[in-house]
């Protein structure tokens, strides 16, 4: 949950997807999916799901992985919710950027992030009466 608390501190980085590469984030509701023997779906499984997808589309990657889930748990509903997202590089050529026009985000950054509206003297700016 991003942005709900006014002192949270978030670790940052940047990762470069190389044409192929894919990135799946997943909630805890996925690997805590129960089955009717009370048996989790967890990492050994999702990793499986999802390397037998490997080559297709990131809609494919999507829809089998959720697939896995489902019939994993069979009858049984969910008790959380199930979170996906799959990205996949175009397998087309890769553009090096000037270095002034990236931010270097390979040092992970903690501090505190406020979510908010500004108050209404910051919002106004400087002006003088």
């Amino acid at each position: 949950m991003l942005g709900a608390l006014q002192k949270a501190a978030y670790d940052t980085g940047s990762v470069r997807l190389n044409p192929g590469d894919m990135l799946l984030a997943y909630s805890d509701g996925v690997t805590e999916c129960r089955n009717s023997e009370d048996e989790e779906f967890e990492m050994g499984r999702l990793s499986a799901a999802v390397n037998a997808s490997r080559g297709a589309s990131a809609n494919q990657v999507l829809f089998s992985t959720l697939g896995a889930v489902l019939d994993f748990a069979d009858a049984c509903s969910p008790q959380d919710d199930l979170t996906l997202l799959v990205i996949r590089r175009s397998e087309g050529t890769m553009i090096e950027r000037s270095p002034s026009h990236s931010k270097d985000f390979s040092t992970p950054h903690r501090g505190p992030t406020s979510v908010g509206r500004p108050k209404k003297a910051e919002r106004r700016g400087n002006r003088s009466k």
